[in-house]
């Protein structure tokens, strides 16, 4: 499971959707895009542009003596080129940093467990974490604890993090006995997307919760994409409360949520990587292309864009996964050949 969920391989060809969301993506018109190649590695998700003009960008890079794959926070600014980078030497090999908030907090994976880097305090270990999804700009975590009582052994959890480093938590996101929602990713609203997994039942579906005044649960399930299906997981949210998802049966497909039509998924076609939205309703994933080769896509407007078609240069590789996306539509990810990358809209 750790797999799936931390690349979420699953699959992607869109068909057009006409709602309010598209219209904030703007026209049809294809947008170029710059290279910026960090290296061996992979980049995972992006903040977005601060007052000085630059963002963070997390993921994994190779140490080159070692080998070691090392997490990773690289400093960019807006026009793609790098400021600044810096390894979690200190966490030791195979760490991984997932996500980002806007105030620089960063979380990720490493030898000594789930950790949060506060800015200004450091790196602190998530008590109780097994696995850690998303950050949003409250400092609100989502991700899984270890529950013997849950099923698989794990459940869905929330943990808070303040400007000091006092984490609380974690608090768990069950359902009931047997059932607990997994959250994949939170917005500053604190709606989380992600999934409901129960031991009684091997189908998995796509939900959206966010806890009550009360402290409770509050759970909606956004079911499945086709009659068959046996998963679901919205994997991505934006502020708005749009989901990017996928649903699995014979193929695995895309599809787009929109709360102000909760009971219609609307296909975006079959995929092979989980889906992020961001602000203004563009998603990016991957997809096999006709010549049965994964690229990285974008759609938007109800039209999906080869990336490796709009680049301002040629690139003797291929643009793969692309695993993220910020408001301003600096894309990240990483190539064929394992070099990580940022995408600058020209």
């Amino acid at each position: 499971m750790k797999t799936l969920l931390k690349i979420g391989l699953a699959a992607v060809a869109l068909s057009a959707c006409v709602t309010t969301l598209i219209a904030k993506a703007g026209n049809n018109t294809p947008t170029l895009y710059a290279l910026t190649n960090l290296g061996p590695g992979f980049t995972f998700n992006a903040s977005n542009p601060d007052e000085s003009g630059t963002f963070l960008v997390v993921g994994g890079s190779i140490d080159p003596t070692s080998g070691n794959e090392l997490a990773t926070v690289w400093t960019v600014a807006t026009d793609g080129s790098v400021v600044a980078v810096f390894t979690y030497d200190t966490l030791g090999a195979g760490g991984i940093a997932v996500d980002v908030n806007d105030h620089g907090m960063v979380i990720g994976s490493s030898n000594f467990g789930e950790f949060v880097d506060v800015p200004g305090v450091g790196v602190r270990i998530l008590p109780g974490a097994d696995q850690v999804e998303g950050v949003n700009n409250h400092g609100v975590v989502v991700g899984f604890t270890g529950d013997p009582t849950g099923p698989d052994g794990v459940s869905g959890a929330v943990w808070y993090v303040d400007a000091t480093g006092e984490i609380s938590g974690p608090v768990q996101t069950n359902i009931g006995p047997g059932v607990t929602f997994m959250p994949l990713d939170i917005n500053d609203e604190g709606t989380m997307s992600g999934f409901v997994l129960s031991a009684a039942t091997s189908i998995i579906t796509a939900a959206v919760a966010e806890f009550d005044r009360h402290g409770g649960l509050d759970v909606q399930n956004l079911g499945l994409l086709h009659p068959g299906d046996t998963g679901a997981f919205a994997w991505s949210i934006n502020s708005d409360g749009a989901v990017a998802g996928a649903s699995s049966g014979k193929t695995t497909s895309e599809f787009l949520w929109d709360p102000s039509q909760p009971n219609k998924l609307t296909s975006l076609g079959v995929n092979v990587a989980r889906p992020v939205i961001n602000d203004n309703a563009q998603i990016v994933f991957s997809s096999v292309n006709k010549a049965n080769v994964t690229v990285g896509v974008i759609w938007q407007n109800g039209k999906t864009t080869d990336l490796n078609t709009v680049l301002t240069a040629p690139l003797n590789d291929t643009i793969q996964l692309t695993l993220g996306i910020n408001n301003a539509g600096h894309i990240v990810g990483h190539t064929q050949s394992g070099n990580a990358y940022i995408l600058t809209p020209q």
